[in-house]
C-alpha cells in the first residue's frame, strides 16, 4: 500500500527540481484517494488552496511548506476539522 512515487521514477536535482516527463505527478493523490475511499471516507486535496501562493508557500530548494505554507494549510484544514469533528459528536 505504499504510495509515494519511487526514487527510480522521480529525480529532484538540487535546486531546480525537475517532474520528468511523463510521470503523473497526481499518482500517489489518486492512489491515496482510492485506498481512503475503500473504507468509506473522502480525501481531500489541500494542494488547491496553496496553488495560488506557490512562491511563498514552499522553499524554493524542496517541496516542503514554508512558515506561510503552514499558515495557508492550516487555515485550510480548520473548518474541515472542525466540521469533521461536528459530525462524529452528532452521530
Amino acid at each position: 500500500m505504499n504510495v509515494e512515487v519511487s526514487d527510480r521514477y522521480w529525480s529532484a536535482p538540487w535546486g531546480r527540481p525537475v517532474v520528468p516527463q511523463g510521470l503523473d505527478v497526481r499518482q500517489p493523490f489518486e492512489r491515496l484517494r482510492g485506498i481512503v475511499a475503500d473504507n468509506g471516507e473522502e480525501l481531500i486535496d489541500p494542494t488547491k488552496r496553496l496553488q495560488t501562493s506557490a512562491a511563498s508557500a514552499y522553499f524554493s530548494n524542496d517541496m516542503h511548506l514554508t512558515r506561510t505554507g503552514n499558515q495557508l494549510l492550516g487555515e485550510f484544514l480548520a473548518p474541515v476539522l472542525e466540521r469533521a469533528i461536528k459530525a462524529r459528536r452528532v452521530n
